[in-house]
């Protein structure tokens, strides 16, 4: 029997921080869904104003901070799915139920300076910044054309990205030599291509368990090579390399939950939250984002907001709950 020393049991306790994050999370995002859609007016603005000006200062905070900067890019890119899911919740209502103007105006405000915010973090790192963009495209098409939106398009389209992406990493740390164009000497492709070369050896030598955690870096020449390499620069690979195949078939069966979850609801918010969480799979595919406690909760709250369900008030006069549009 093996026993796990010091840094061995922190690198086991980060593999165990993320599912209970991932978990808070999504209860804090079904707790601010249902504060921007209670009636109680006191309970609404305090809802609409306090989070989107809690989302500013949150970004403001990570540009000035030191988080590694991939980090901070997936921190922005859930900012703008949270911005963009207050807007849903405070534009999105009949007219019986909006929010007074000035405090309709405010949130709007508020909330589009944080996705702004949440952009510039994107900006970071060159993939978040593509995949903001397409973010902020399908954020837009939710609110301006509802109608278009189908939730189990959205859900089998945010899969079919996560899966491609997992194809593609596979497809490439198998390879003897990436394209020319991916393997210039001095760019992080090339650091990724020999990171993800030994982790897929690792993986194979030891496929049921793993070799462990923590075992990645001190197989891999490269991970020790310099401070900023020490992680396989993929989530999946990592996972397999570290704890097995067992390990990285619950990673994505983790994913597809995450989907679902999302999309079990509004259909406006179901783009959002699928967008937000594929798009931090697809980045996690090529980098290591789940083990920063920031980016697993704000995901997290993401996809508990888009996949909240109205709570049935008690002595409501209304029939029965309508069934979300699929």
């Amino acid at each position: 029997m093996t026993v796990l020393g010091g840094r061995e049991l922190a690198e086991a306790g980060r593999y165990l921080a993320a599912p209970t994050l991932l978990a808070g999370g999504v209860l804090l995002g079904r707790l601010a869904g249902h504060g921007v859609e209670v009636r109680s007016g006191a309970v609404r603005a305090a809802s609409v104003l306090l989070l989107p000006a809690w989302l500013c200062l949150l970004a403001a905070g990570v540009l000035g901070s030191s988080l590694y900067a991939n980090a901070q890019a997936a921190v922005g890119l859930q900012i703008v799915a949270l911005a963009a899911l207050l807007l849903t919740a405070v534009l999105h209502r009949g007219p019986g139920e909006r929010s007074p103007g000035l405090l309709l105006a405010g949130s709007v405000l508020l909330a589009v300076l944080a996705a702004l915010l949440g952009m510039v973090l994107a900006g970071r790192a060159q993939a978040a910044f593509l995949l903001v963009i397409v973010m902020v495209v399908l954020a837009v098409l939710a609110l301006a054309r509802p109608a278009l939106v189908r939730r189990r398009v959205s859900a089998g389209l945010g899969a079919a990205a996560i899966g491609a992406a997992l194809a593609v990493v596979l497809a490439l740390a198998s390879l003897t030599a990436w394209p020319r164009w991916l393997g210039d000497q001095h760019s992080l492709s090339f650091a990724r291509q020999l990171l993800w070369k030994d982790a897929l050896e690792l993986w194979g030598s030891h496929p049921l368990l793993g070799g462990g955690p923590g075992s990645f870096y001190d197989s891999s020449p490269i991970a020790r090579s310099e401070p900023h390499l020490y992680a396989a620069h993929s989530s999946v690979l990592q996972a397999g390399s570290e704890l097995g195949t067992p390990a990285a078939l619950l990673l994505l069966a983790v994913l597809v939950l995450g989907v679902l979850l999302a999309a079990r609801a509004d259909r406006t918010r179901a783009l959002i939250g699928v967008a937000a969480w594929s798009a931090l799979a697809v980045h996690s595919m090529i980098d290591h984002l789940y083990e920063f406690p920031m980016v697993v909760l704000l995901a997290g709250i993401v996809i508990g907001w888009a996949g909240a369900r109205p709570v049935r008030r008690a002595g409501s006069a209304h029939g029965p709950e309508a069934r979300p549009d699929r």
